[in-house]
This record gives structure tokens, C-alpha cells and sequence, in this order.
């Protein structure tokens, strides 16, 4: 399937995982799939009287594997993408994410490398005096 956009019970876009690139469990009777990504994030598919996606805390990954009897999974080195810069932040970006997606197309980087490439220099012009 490849990727698969994820939301919160708001509706609120939260992010995007590939399916095709994640490891997975699936449990036919609860009808639920529990994916872990590359990046080494947890999504549980809920399949069962429809369809949605929700990212999920580590803790609830591992109760879900638990109680199904499947052995937790190591983690490999490797098997993580790029390393956490600092705590992540949460910021709806409203009307201005398609603005931003088309500067990260433009550059070709990803949303987020945009989006503290923007905040830098939004912060450089802060901090410049003004002229007199």
C-alpha cells in the first residue's frame, strides 16, 4: 500500500508511515495490525468495522504484543532512522502547511527540515535591529 496518512481522533493531520517499509502483527480475530516503522514509531490499524490508523505510545505497543502472546521485538542497530534532534513539538500549521510543503518541494527536503529552516530564519530576522 505504501503511505498511509495518519490522524488523530479530531481529524487532525499527525503524520504518515509506509506500510511496505514497516515491520508487522496481525491479529485477525481483534481485527487490528500493529505496524512499527523504520523510525521506530508504533501504528495499530484498526481494521475492523472500518479503517483507521493511530500512532500509539510505546507502553501500548508493547501491552498489544503482550497480550496476543507475541514475543516484543529487539531493537537492532540500524534498524532506527535518523537520530531525535531535541523533543519534538506539535504545532498546527493550519492554512500555512501548503505553503510550507510547496518551499520543501522546491528545496527538495523534507517538511520538516523546511520547517526549521523557516523558523531559523524567522528567528535571524527577529533578532536583527532595526534599521535606522
Amino acid at each position: 500500500m505504501a503511505r498511509i496518512n495518519i490522524r488523530d481522533e479530531a481529524g487532525a493531520y499527525e503524520g504518515w508511515f509506509d506500510d511496505d517499509k514497516s515491520e508487522h502483527w496481525r491479529d485477525d480475530d481483534g481485527g487490528q495490525t500493529l505496524y512499527r516503522t523504520p523510525s521506530d514509531r508504533w501504528v495499530l490499524h484498526l481494521w475492523s468495522g472500518g479503517s483507521v490508523y493511530r500512532f500509539i505510545a510505546d507502553s501500548k505497543a508493547q501491552q498489544w504484543l503482550a497480550s496476543r502472546s507475541i514475543p516484543l521485538p529487539r531493537n537492532e542497530p540500524g534498524h532506527a532512522g535518523r537520530p531525535e534532534i531535541g523533543n519534538p513539538v506539535r504545532v498546527n500549521l493550519g492554512g500555512l502547511l501548503p505553503d510550507v510543503e510547496a518551499i520543501a518541494r522546491n528545496r527538495n527536503e523534507s517538511r520538516s527540515d523546511c520547517i526549521r529552516h523557516l523558523i531559523a530564519l524567522g528567528l535571524q530576522a527577529e533578532r536583527q535591529e532595526p534599521a535606522s
